[in-house]
């Protein structure tokens, strides 16, 4: 009996002080970007800043996403004084009453459309929007952009649209920067961002399914993961992990992740080049769904800070630090936006369009990053979308 008693009196020490060092390293690593930290928020395309403290605040308590089948990601419900998303996930569009009878218009992108950066009456489709109303133009935009998403994703959101009788009149995809990134980030064309963490999440819940749903060992195992501990050690790279067994069990995701990797790039070795035949693919796919549906489709080549030619210091320092934190990207984009402009189907046979050059030769800042627009920058592209499609 003394045994145990001195074992439980070492085992409750032994708690004691995992508990505390797994509280404080919880608080001392790297937590996510709050408003205060948002670099953006000293943007020198905000003219009025009066608002931007508290819009970023709203952007960073809006990012909350929920899962959605097919694409993965979408925002959860959300309503404040700039930023205000649906049941369905859908961020609000400035909407303008009219008698005569509506165009259906969908509008989808990532976060460039969704409107990172912008308040709800200043993202694109909200602007566009804007434009027809001034034209004596009736419609219905719907902006399902959002941060992250790639043109496959959005083809599939329209699918679903489809299949739900939800036809459209008009679509229009303005993409370009997702779709390069993401290729930039997992080294092949063809992914959706971070797609070595859906390796990871389908794989952390095998570990509860696999040989027994009753296991301790299990459970333990998934405790062990969850602690800012193990986090810590792993983010830190140390071979002192308090469960190598386990750290291998889950690295398993990524080797196998990486061998997936590595085969597509033997089949498709040149990224830009993959970037274009996926995009190409999709968009054929998008001009028969078109038709066989009876609405019409718009695809656009969005800008970045890259082909700005003249930038403030502001902008001068964001695309440093892009270049400085993402080597090559910046020649990726360079690469695959001219075989984009230069493919002849392309440009001849769909409604495809550029605006990478929109601002090559503007004065005044417009880009708040290296890809998202300010308000102002925004009103540009939209006055420019409606000139080429209306």
């Amino acid at each position: 009996m003394k045994k145990i008693g001195i074992f439980s009196v070492i085992l409750f020490i032994t708690l004691s002080i995992f508990g505390i060092v797994d509280v404080s390293l919880y608080y001392i690593m790297p937590k996510q970007t709050t408003t205060s930290d948002d670099a953006r928020v000293n943007a020198d395309s905000y003219h009025d800043p009066s608002w931007v403290s508290d819009y970023y605040k709203e952007l960073f308590e809006s990012s909350a996403s929920r899962w959605e089948p097919y694409t993965y990601w979408r925002r959860r419900s959300f309503s404040k004084k700039y930023i205000n998303i649906d049941d369905n996930g859908i961020r609000k569009t400035s909407q303008h009453t009219c008698t005569n009878e509506k165009l259906k218009i969908f509008f989808f992108g990532g976060s460039t459309v969704w409107g990172t950066g912008v308040r709800d009456d200043f993202t694109l489709p909200s602007l566009l929007s804007k434009q027809l109303a001034a034209h004596d133009i009736c419609a219905d935009v719907t902006n399902f952009g959002e941060s992250g998403y790639v043109n496959t994703q959005e083809l599939f959101i329209l699918i679903r649209e489809l299949e739900k009788n939800n036809i459209p009149n008009i679509v229009i995809f303005y993409d370009g920067v997702n779709d390069v990134y993401s290729a930039y980030q997992n080294k092949i064309a063809g992914l959706a961002q971070n797609e070595i963490n859906r390796f990871k999440e389908f794989n952390s819940q095998i570990l509860l399914s696999q040989h027994s749903h009753e296991s301790p060992l299990d459970y333990i195992k998934a405790f062990i993961m969850s602690t800012a501990t193990y986090k810590y050690l792993s983010h830190r790279g140390t071979t002192s992990n308090p469960a190598p067994g386990l750290a291998n069990y889950f690295s398993s995701n990524a080797i196998f992740f990486n061998s997936y990797i590595n085969r597509a790039k033997k089949e498709k070795p040149d990224l830009s080049k993959s970037c274009l035949d996926i995009y190409k693919t999709n968009v054929e796919i998008i001009e028969s769904l078109s038709k066989a549906f009876n609405f019409k489709t718009y695809f656009i080549l969005q800008p970045t800070i890259f082909q700005k030619n003249t930038l403030t210091s502001y902008e001068s320092n964001v695309k440093q630090a892009t270049i400085k934190s993402c080597p090559g990207l910046k020649e990726l984009y360079k690469i695959t936006y001219a075989l984009l402009l230069n493919d002849e189907k392309l440009n001849k046979d769909t409604h495809f369009f550029s605006l990478k050059n929109i601002f090559s030769t503007t004065i005044d800042p417009v880009f708040i990053d290296w890809c998202h627009l300010s308000e102002t920058g925004n009103e540009i592209i939209a006055k420019e979308i409606f000139k080429r499609i209306f």
